[in-house]
């Protein structure tokens, strides 16, 4: 019951400094406070992280919080799972901020301390980028087990 009201208040909080943003999912697989997925077009390098560094400063006190563009359904695991595997640079896009405030929830803190891992996995700002990876050559690749009429 409370998700709706979670999310409703989150969202416009963080529109109101980061108006690309379009929804925000405060999912219930994470007891509906310590996981939220952000859906943004970053209008500047770095905003993605501004928008999680934000989020992570809420009164939800996420743990685990992933921006992701619009074209990903962010109530479907599948798709934020599918941003995560192929829009993400680990070494750049993954940060961990230690000693954050915790979710009541959560059993797996030291006191009133947890940590919050933030994950961009937006498309990298100002440059192309496929919706899709496109592998040369693969319509050339012979399988003779397919039909081709």
């Amino acid at each position: 019951m409370k998700q709706i009201p979670f999310e409703t208040s989150l969202l416009h909080q963080l529109q109101a400094q980061f108006p690309t943003i379009t929804d925000i999912s405060v999912n219930s697989s994470g007891g509906v406070q310590v996981y939220l997925v952000i859906a943004m077009k970053p209008r500047y390098e770095g905003e993605a992280r501004h928008a999680i560094l934000a989020a992570m400063a809420s009164n939800l006190h996420p743990k685990w919080v992933i921006a992701v563009d619009p074209d990903i359904d962010i109530r479907s695991s599948a798709e934020v799972e599918w941003a995560q595997s192929f829009r993400v640079k680990p070494s750049e896009d993954v940060f961990v901020v230690d000693r954050t405030a915790t979710a009541p929830l959560d059993p797996y803190t030291d006191g009133a301390f947890s940590s919050s891992v933030g994950i961009d996995a937006t498309k990298p700002f100002g440059v192309e980028f496929p919706d899709v990876a496109e592998v040369p050559g693969w319509r050339d690749f012979d399988l003779p087990e397919i039909d081709k009429r």
